[in-house]
């Protein structure tokens, strides 16, 4: 088995990228891609670690954008050169935007008699990029809150007097920042959203598809039988790879297990050939 879609202390993830690796390789995995939200901080201890350890390591990424209706999605890169130029600049925007959100953010909470200051915010933020699982974990730690879980349904989550919308660039921003660094566009968890039946799914996807869309993950910790079937379905019909992951974040959602979700969860390793041989024939296009 492999699992191609995890984060690390890097964003809002408990372990680190060296944990990751010997966490995956103890497991049995044959293969694990570190995909943080938003940059590629943790990517170099995370090849290193694999490199020490004999265990195959691929370089990624998720990022957010919004889709028409208001929807957001979530594209994961596979294989990435970290270091490409347009997908630096991409994340440089949205950790902008990031920061003024979270600004934004600790300023409704203090109008509600809940406040923090963003120091004390940043405490709980090992790498760079700080979100809202951060501030939910300092609301607790103040006392605001008796849980990540309250923090997010009563002040922070969407429709909550703290929510402040997400800017996000488009799909096709997203996709062509990840394959100008060699990668793979993949979209993530596709009936994440809540409401999207088969229908609505393979609508996004044929949008995605036409702003260079690569791929689905198909295989996730929180599809049903029933929306895996339909993904890999909709990736047939549409000519799309197939990936699939956990998305592991450590102690934030302890239920998911790192290959293996909420137990059941089995990505075949033999998704993962044409993945590679995609990505290394972009690569070349490329001269990365």
């Amino acid at each position: 088995m492999i699992d191609l879609h995890c984060h690390s202390t890097a964003s809002d993830g408990s372990c680190t990228p060296t944990e990751l690796i010997l966490m995956a390789k103890q497991s049995g995995l044959k293969a694990l891609a570190l995909t943080d939200h938003d940059n590629t901080n943790g990517l170099p201890e995370f090849e290193l670690t694999a490199k020490k350890e004999n265990f195959e390591a691929i370089l990624g990424i998720e990022l957010a954008c919004k889709v028409p209706d208001q929807l957001r999605c979530h594209i994961v890169g596979l294989f990435i050169d970290r270091q490409c130029r347009q997908l630096q600049e991409m994340l440089t925007q949205i950790v902008q935007w990031r920061n003024q959100r979270n600004v934004q953010i600790l300023e409704r909470l203090a109008e509600v008699g809940k406040p923090l200051s963003l120091e004390f915010v940043k405490s709980f933020c090992p790498g760079k990029v700080l979100g809202r699982p951060h501030i939910a974990e300092a609301l607790v730690a103040r006392g605001h809150c008796q849980s990540r879980k309250e923090a997010f349904e009563q002040l922070i989550g969407r429709g909550c007097p703290a929510y402040v919308p997400r800017q996000a660039p488009a799909p096709q921003q997203c996709i062509e920042g990840i394959q100008a660094a060699g990668g793979l566009a993949i979209w993530a968890h596709p009936f994440s959203n809540s409401g999207l039946n088969t229908r609505n799914c393979k609508k996004i996807a044929m949008q995605l598809k036409e702003a260079g869309l690569d791929g689905i993950e198909a295989y996730y910790s929180m599809h049903k039988p029933s929306q895996t079937k339909a993904a890999l379905k909709i990736a047939a019909e549409l000519g799309l790879l197939v990936s699939g992951g956990s998305d592991f974040h450590g102690r934030q959602f302890p239920t998911l297990k790192l290959g293996v979700g909420c137990g059941k969860l089995k990505v075949p390793a033999e998704i993962l050939p044409p993945l590679r041989q995609k990505a290394l024939e972009r690569r070349q296009a490329l001269s990365i």
